[in-house]
């Protein structure tokens, strides 16, 4: 990939740091996420997999070189958190908030992309019907045999707060704990428990260490003092804390980190969220406070500290396998929040009237808040590497000529727009725009319109802001015009790999105004207007020929077999006299239903789209020195189709069978019956429904055969 059109952007240097050893069993050579049958004993190589928390979902990351290869969605809930790998790398727990003061631990297969096991549990109130140590206070963490899980109980009465363990078939406490309510787990089975009880020395919580999970074991205590969040180093021979304050406003600004015997090692001078040790305990990862990515810094090099730019929330991360860095693409690499990303596909044909055919905004993170169509749909974040090559071969990217804090305003309003209950649905009308912060459904680049347009910038209209529900739709073209007075946008860096050719899609409409249009399929449901989703159809009004003067267009994404109507409705104040053109593709043939027609002359029925698939050719044929040729039809619909069949031949045609062919059976006519001893012998078959036929000839006692599709113009 060559990027072209860099304007002002350089790539850091960064120092390669490796680490993460833990061989992950999933196969990461064709897609980067295992599936469902993926099957793999290797280890991925010099990348890695990040579990994590955003948005109340569960996200996975997998790095390669330092930079996020692929990410993927594991929850769609908006109420999970804390996820956990499993020892070996093949399994994830999280707790998911199941509302009604219930709880659920979730045990997921991550190689094979289930849920193996939801575990329910009660939260901060004591059910009599359930066991006390039951009662969930939202953690849970795996023992190093990945055979079991503990977890937190709450106590209804005295005594403290029990650690719990559960082997998926039952649970069972270990010990009785005082005020505890935050620990972890070493490899080695050692617990490091957070207690409430106020040191009047240190000014700070003690964390007392419990060896192992025998209840009979006395086990040992050590004290620390710390701020904030705490972790055992992979190999539970060392402590790392949050422990230095600032004393103007309390705000972690370091880490410590003692042996077990409480001897001070080291001290690092960051200000960490969230922290953990990398596997061979020579990195600490941590997370800081308001900001978007995972970091990393060398233990024995302080100075030595590299980024991963993710959308981390305070509700954890947990990071397995190897890593090591290497910088973003180039096209992307200055990337800021509030830019706006465009691209040009094929599909469905909107290239025929865009030069982009889809648009998102980057809200920070390494994500983009897009309103797609396909999937579960609506307005969600995805990851911008869905924007890199050979992913996406088209893109160019915008950046809005305005302040930083505005930008990073509209990213903050996209972002928020994904993070609705209900989420906004995909708006399959394009034919007008909307920047209430309210609305029930978006279309990629009215969301990334109105991003802007809430922050007092109009990316539409050239001056005053007009309206905040205006008519007329905002397409991804309208975002990257390059005339406007205002100079509202001005494009960074692009990647062209190739210009996507036009596929057409199953029915195109086009009609001059001043008319609108309403398509029926052949299960008479509508789109127009007034009824969208129904079938997945784009209607649009734009200009699309440059005259100045709006065209109504329908964009069907898949035609079915049957005929459509099409329904020609004058728009409001037409007169009479008033001419219109109605154009209409299908399957790439083009057809004027009608030119210049009066909107007094408009047919109380309509038009007539005919389905193609009644008419069929089938060119080759023998029926003399021993050939057999059979015409087979399938009739695919519910209704009976009458098929009738003509042979053709060097002398004339032949009129063959007539036959009414139910819905969904199929039949086969022998063509020596009719037309025999000819060696040259075509067919053309007609229906009044649409059908489905082939031709297959025989030789030599049907000792070799010949088939082929028909054709239909």
């Amino acid at each position: 990939m060559n990027p072209q059109g860099v304007e002002g952007l350089a790539l850091r240097n960064v120092k390669v740091a490796a680490f993460f050893s833990v061989l992950l069993l999933v196969s990461t050579l064709s897609g980067g996420f295992p599936g469902k049958r993926a099957q793999c004993a290797t280890p991925v190589g010099p990348s890695g997999i990040i579990a994590y928390a955003s948005g109340g979902d569960i996200w996975a990351a997998q790095i390669v070189g330092g930079a996020v290869k692929e990410r993927k969605r594991l929850t769609q809930d908006g109420a999970s958190s804390n996820p956990r790998w499993s020892h070996d790398g093949s399994k994830l727990l999280w707790e998911r908030d199941k509302g009604n003061d219930m709880w659920g631990i979730v045990v997921y297969d991550y190689l094979h992309g289930i849920v193996e096991k939801e575990v329910e549990f009660y939260g901060s109130s004591y059910s009599p019907e359930v066991p006390k140590e039951k009662i969930y206070f939202r953690n849970a963490r795996w023992s190093k045999d990945d055979r079991y899980f503990y977890y937190l109980g709450m106590w209804s009465g005295s005594g403290g707060i029990p650690l719990c363990k559960y082997d998926l078939a039952r649970a069972r406490v270990l010990g009785n704990l005082t005020l505890t309510y935050e620990f972890e787990v070493s490899g080695d089975d050692l617990f490091l428990l957070r207690g409430r009880e106020f040191n009047e020395r240190t000014g700070w919580y003690d964390y007392p260490v419990y060896l192992d999970d025998d209840p009979a074991k006395e086990g040992f205590v050590r004290e620390w003092t710390a701020a904030g969040d705490f972790a055992f180093s992979r190999k539970g021979e060392r402590l790392a804390v949050v422990d230095v304050v600032s004393s103007s406003d309390s705000t972690p600004t370091g880490v410590s980190i003692y042996n077990l015997n409480g001897q001070k090692v080291k001290q690092l001078l960051v200000r960490p969220d969230l922290i953990q040790f990398s596997s061979h305990d020579d990195f600490l990862t941590y997370y800081e406070e308001g900001s978007d990515s995972l970091f990393y810094v060398e233990i024995e090099n302080p100075g030595n500290v590299s980024t991963i730019s993710l959308d981390i929330d305070r509700d954890g991360f947990i990071v397995n396998d190897e890593y090591d860095w290497r910088p973003p693409p180039t096209w992307r690499a200055g990337i800021q929040k509030g830019d706006i990303l465009l691209h040009r596909s094929g599909k469905w044909g909107l290239s025929n009237v865009l030069t982009y055919t889809h648009a998102g905004i980057y809200v920070g993170g390494g994500l983009v808040a897009e309103a797609r169509s396909e999937g579960d749909g609506g307005v969600s974040l995805y990851p911008v590497e869905d924007w890199d090559f050979p992913k996406d071969t088209y893109v160019s990217l915008y950046r809005v000529n305005a302040t930083q804090a505005k930008r990073e305003a509209a990213a903050a309003w996209a972002r928020a727009q994904t993070e609705r209950v209900p989420r906004p649905t995909y708006d399959w009308g394009w034919y007008m725009r909307d920047a209430s912060a309210n609305s029930s459904a978006w279309y990629c680049s009215e969301l990334v319109w109105a991003s802007y347009r809430n922050q007092g910038i109009d990316l539409k209209e050239v001056g005053a802001l007009g309206p905040t529900q205006a008519l007329g739709p905002v397409s991804p073209d309208d975002l990257a015009k390059q005339e406007k007075e205002d100079g509202d946008l001005a494009r960074v860096i692009y990647h062209h790999e190739e210009n996507p050719t036009s596929i057409w899609p199953g029915i195109f409409l086009r009609a001059d105004s001043p008319v609108d249009l309403s398509l029926r399929d052949p299960r008479g449901r509508i789109c127009s207007k007034e009824s969208l989703g129904a079938i997945p159809a784009h209607y649009l009004e734009m200009d699309v020929d440059g005259d100045g003067e709006s065209e109504d267009l329908i964009l069907l994404e898949k035609r079915l077999l049957g005929d459509y109507r099409v329904t020609v409705i004058p728009e409001q104040g037409a007169s009479p006299e008033d001419t219109f053109t109605l154009i209409a593709r299908v399957r790439g043939e083009r057809t004027v239903l009608a030119r210049d027609m009066k909107i007094s002359q408009i047919p109380a029925r309509g038009f007539l789209l005919e389905a193609p698939e009644k008419t069929w050719y089938l060119a080759e044929g023998c029926t003399a020195a021993g050939m057999q040729t059979y015409i087979l039809v399938q009739n695919p619909g519910s209704d009976s189709a009458h098929v009738k069949l003509t042979f053709q031949t060097k002398t004339g045609e032949v009129q063959g069978p007539e036959v009414d062919l139910p819905g969904g059976r199929r039949t086969t006519f022998l063509a020596n019956t009719y037309v025999p001893g000819n060696t040259d012998v075509s067919t053309k078959v007609t229906s009044d429904r649409p059908v489905i036929c082939e031709r297959a000839m025989y030789g030599a006692g049907m000792a070799w055969a010949h088939d082929s599709m028909g054709y239909n113009p």
